[in-house]
């Protein structure tokens, strides 16, 4: 069994863990498995809890969890409480909603479960979260709150359903890495056998130098090395891959061998896991707060500074925060644990309080000017896109009574039964709801739909074309039974029509082959409003380009920072040639084109030209030096006035 002489060397350990995740996080196309870092510390955590369990002579709750928090909680209400008070000063509204969420949820240990329907942990937009590798403590705490709960209960007995527990956790992750890849990357559930594994490795008795651990060591070692570089397996990640990252690290925990433990106890790796845990929670808040500012890369040698002030401030939590609270003795351990619990649940009390400030439309909080944003003038380029026009309040509960899984909205004040046009699709439907209520007041518009609401159909594997929320078609089915319903206004982002997974590219369009039957369920969604004469007008999506805010840097309220960090609002990749876009485009107008025995109604409203520069064979952000886009490839109020004022009440009256 492994003896206190020989910890030494998985401080060591956890310092290459940790050197893994930050080289992911500040050079991901150098080091492209960076992220298993996080494993390692999975099985680390496993091993060294159930080992501090073991050597209690009497179990006792209080001390278990006392000396939990009194370990965690220090670094981590500073770095929670830190981005809440300076992320006013460095994002606008929107995205400082979203940091408000994600440390109300850290404060409660919920961080995974929030980031399971927030954040693809490999999405360009995880820069904009500076809490999300909170998720893994999350997981970690989870943990901690079960664990001693069943080894209190089981006692010795643990080992004999130790292995059942693997193999539930092992197969959920075979079945969400199938089903549901941010679940599978986020959950306690999927990450168990990680942390068990680690749990194992306490109490195995084995012969450091047999054949057989030599032998492992080499090969897992081999193996290893082309997942950390190549980034082997990232998709659906935990899998295959991360087993043998996580037996190569049971391994080096056990038997790290001569040459491995002079490895693993050199002093800056035995420095770099003492600092680990404050080093992991501060790194990616100091990236996200940079990338913030300059979105589309980061010079080397302002890596270099990032690195070295995260390293520095991680030394001077660990100096003195960590270390003077740990040396505490006796019953004042307790006070102070349960004082630090009561504060980091302020914390998130703290962040509720702020969010409560901010704006909550979905759209127009991410231009509008809150009374109270410290940065809003300096970024008057963002809020360019803001209309001209008041905002009309909405009831998101309007319909309530009617299909209720879905959201029914119109103009407060309105009831559904008021209803005689419908705005139907997702979040790029809301949008053009809402400008039509500011330039159409007098008209009773409604909007069904929103985000990922099953209201049009979308196609599942891109290859067989499975259907996805076939429940759509009652939508379809129900507005044209409404004798009152006379219009009806389709949006939706061609990602959700084509089941894209990219937001801001429309490339993997040319790997659908099922064209002709995605086809068919559009028109068979479709074929119901046109057998009932509806008036259906749908609007072709906008050329489909990256988040604004990545495009051009946000000021903060810093200016001498702003300077250093050379924050510009210059452009970048964030073009589309005219050409390029119709030819990427080409099975999406495909699909709108429909004959007159299909669908003799329908009539497609294309803002292209809007969008677009033929002259210069350009679509671009901006035109008359407004904001044409709001947040990923949803265009902006100032742009939704124009294309409903112009293209369909103007170009098109028979509309109303």
């Amino acid at each position: 069994m492994i003896n206190k002489a020989r910890i030494l060397h998985i401080d060591g350990l956890r310092g290459v863990a940790i050197g893994l995740v930050v080289a992911y996080h500040l050079f991901p196309n150098v080091l492209r498995g960076g992220f298993a870092g996080v494993d390692v510390f999975f099985v680390i955590s496993g091993f060294v809890i159930h080992r501090q369990l073991m050597t209690l002579d009497r179990f006792s709750f209080r001390e278990f969890y006392t000396r939990r928090a009194i370990r965690i909680f220090p670094s981590l209400i500073f770095v929670t409480l830190s981005v809440t008070l300076l992320g006013r000063y460095f994002f606008l509204d929107y995205p400082y909603r979203l940091l408000l969420n994600s440390v109300t949820a850290s404060s409660v240990f919920f961080a995974n479960h929030y980031f399971i329907g927030s954040s693809n942990y490999f999405d360009l937009e995880s820069a904009s979260k500076p809490l999300l590798p909170l998720w893994s403590l999350a997981v970690e705490e989870q943990f901690y709150l079960l664990w001693p709960l069943i080894f209190w209960v089981l006692f010795k007995s643990y080992k004999k359903f130790l292995p059942t527990l693997i193999l539930i956790s092992l197969t959920s992750t075979l079945y969400f890495g199938l089903h549901s890849s941010n679940y599978n990357f986020y959950s306690l559930q999927t990450r168990f056998w990680e942390i068990a594994i680690g749990i194992t490795l306490s109490s195995l008795k084995y012969d450091t130098e047999s054949r057989l651990i030599r032998v492992a060591r080499i090969v897992l070692t081999c193996l290893v090395i082309p997942i950390l570089i190549l980034g082997l397996g990232e998709e659906r990640w935990p899998n295959f891959y991360t087993l043998v990252v996580v037996l190569a690290t049971a391994v080096l925990i056990l038997a790290p061998g001569q040459t491995s433990t002079r490895f693993l106890t050199t002093p800056i790796l035995v420095f770099l896991g003492r600092i680990s845990f404050p080093l992991y929670l501060i790194h990616w808040p100091l990236i996200s707060f940079y990338s913030n500012m300059k979105p589309a890369y980061i010079p080397l040698f302002d890596k270099i500074l990032l690195l070295t002030l995260a390293i520095f401030s991680a030394y001077l939590l660990f100096k003195f925060l960590e270390i003077p609270i740990q040396k505490l003795k006796g019953f004042s351990r307790t006070i102070i644990a349960l004082f630090l619990s009561f504060l980091l649940l302020f914390t998130g009390i703290l962040a509720l309080s702020f969010k409560s400030n901010l704006p909550d439309s979905s759209q127009t909080i991410r231009q509008s000017i809150s009374s109270n944003s410290s940065i809003a003038e300096r970024n008057s380029w963002y809020f360019s896109g803001r209309s001209d026009l008041p905002e009309p309040e909405i009831n998101y509960s309007c319909g309530e009574d009617v299909l209720k899984e879905l959201v029914f909205a119109c103009e407060k004040g309105k009831s559904w039964s008021q209803i005689n046009a419908v705005v139907v699709g997702d979040s790029k439907a809301e949008i053009v709801f809402r400008a039509l209520l500011r330039n159409d007041g007098g008209y009773k518009w409604g909007f069904i739909g929103g985000g990922l609401s099953p209201v049009i159909p979308l196609t599942g594997d891109l290859v067989s074309g499975t259907v996805k929320r076939p429940q759509s078609s009652n939508v379809s089915d129900w507005m044209s039974k409404q004798d009152r319903l006379k219009t009806v206004v389709v949006v939706s982002a061609t990602r959700n029509l084509f089941s894209l997974a990219n937001d801001y590219s429309l490339a993997e369009i040319e790997q659908i082959e099922n064209l002709e039957q995605i086809k068919q369920q559009f028109t068979s969604w479709l074929k119901p409003l046109d057998t009932a004469k509806k008036s259906v007008y749908i609007i072709r999506d906008n050329p489909t380009m990256r988040d604004p805010t990545y495009c051009h840097g946000v000021y903060s309220a810093f200016r001498a920072l702003d300077k250093l960090v050379q924050v510009s609002e210059e452009t970048k990749d964030c073009f589309y040639a005219l050409d390029e876009f119709i030819k990427d485009s080409s099975k999406y107008i495909d699909l709108l084109e429909f004959s007159e025995d299909d669908l003799a109604s329908i009539k497609i409203v294309d803002s292209t030209d809007y969008f677009c520069d033929s002259t210069i064979n350009t679509c671009n952000q901006f035109k008359n030096n407004r904001l044409l886009y709001s947040y990923s490839d949803h265009i902006s109020d100032y742009a939704a006035d124009y294309v409903v004022n112009k293209l369909l009440l103007i170009d098109n009256p028979s509309i109303l």
